[in-house]
């Protein structure tokens, strides 16, 4: 047995031609393929095991060498307060994938004006179907963005997910994040959106980034489906440009 694990070391300090790939590498290199490979064939009968179970498979999508696609969990319910802290009613809003009995779902008060606003403005609309708040904590219940600062992963959690119905019946969602320009992770965070709505945006109706140029000025949104945008904004990073310019009146954002 001493002699096999000799041999093993040994292979591990090997020597390669230039360019070439050391025993070490390529074992992990396979090793991560296979692991790969198999969270993706048995990813169904995964899904279908008890919570307990499912968070070893957690644990080795976490330290996979590539980053991992995993699923969101939707919690089977909820527990929200519906009166503030002098007992008065809670507003409602409609169509939450969590509603009561009677459709309503009571409003945190701890929501800003802007994300009032989109719930009423989404709800409102014949099209969207449901809604989601997204965890602001990185979970399994919240969808989340990968991306790099400094040499440093973070996780981002955009704001809202809506559910939308086309003409044919067909079911998509969107995923829309106000955001304050003027926050230092402001750029970073707008970089995250628009690196996943160019790898991901097929599969979403919209991707809105949305911020004002001020704090008088109208809430506006950045269509990050659209690649023009998407250049603009990574143009103006390069130059040094702030995100609140690119929300200003002229740039490459719309109202909302």
């Amino acid at each position: 047995m001493l002699d096999v694990k000799a041999h093993v070391a040994a292979l591990g300090h090997l020597k390669t031609p230039e360019g070439s790939k050391t025993v070490l590498q390529e074992v992990e290199d396979a090793a991560n393929a296979l692991v790969k490979s198999w969270l993706v064939t048995y990813h169904d009968d995964i899904k279908l095991l008890p919570e307990s179970r499912r968070a070893a498979y957690d644990v080795i999508r976490a330290g996979a060498r590539d980053l991992e696609q995993v699923d969101i969990e939707l919690p089977p319910d909820d527990r929200v307060d519906t009166v503030d802290a002098e007992r008065n009613p809670l507003p409602a809003a409609i169509k939450h994938v969590l509603s009561d009995a009677e459709g309503n779902y009571p409003l945190d008060p701890k929501l800003n004006g802007w994300e009032r606003q989109v719930i009423a403005r989404e709800t409102g609309r014949d099209a969207v179907v449901g809604w989601y708040r997204n965890p602001s904590s990185a979970g399994k219940n919240s969808l989340r963005l990968s991306y790099q600062q400094d040499n440093t992963w973070k996780s981002l959690q955009p704001d809202f997910i809506f559910i939308e119905q086309d003409s044919s019946g067909t079911l998509k969602p969107s995923i829309v994040d106000p955001h304050g320009g003027w926050m230092s992770d402001a750029m970073p965070k707008l970089l995250a959106l628009v690196q996943y709505a160019q790898d991901h945006g097929h599969r979403f109706a919209r991707i809105e980034a949305l911020a004002s140029a001020g704090a008088s000025a109208p809430l506006r949104r950045l269509d990050l489906t659209d690649a023009k945008v998407r250049a603009a904004i990574r143009s103006a990073n390069e130059r040094g440009g702030s995100v609140q310019t690119l929300f200003a009146d002229g740039g490459p954002s719309i109202s909302y």
